[in-house]
């Protein structure tokens, strides 16, 4: 799929929406990255989004804390489970 969405893009404009950090980087000349709708770096990917503090800290984390907190927020959404 990489390389269709390659060979698309140098002939044209290719929105793509992906999650996947890495594949991003592999497969963009530019970037856009987005949080709760709000524009946290606009740039040329790797150097741009990577550098970006904002960045590490929402989408690849800054340690344990952030799992941490990830967690804590994932358990309070979560549905308990009734044993009989």
């Amino acid at each position: 799929m990489s390389q269709l969405v390659k060979r698309i893009s140098r002939e044209i404009a290719v929105l793509l929406v992906e999650h996947d950090i890495d594949r991003v980087f592999a497969l963009a000349d530019r970037v856009t990255v987005m949080n709760e709708g709000r524009v946290l770096v606009d740039g040329n990917g790797r150097d741009d989004a990577r550098g970006s503090r904002a960045v590490q800290e929402i989408y690849i984390g800054t340690g344990t804390g952030s799992a941490r907190r990830k967690t804590h927020a994932a358990t309070k959404r979560a549905t308990p489970v009734r044993r009989c």
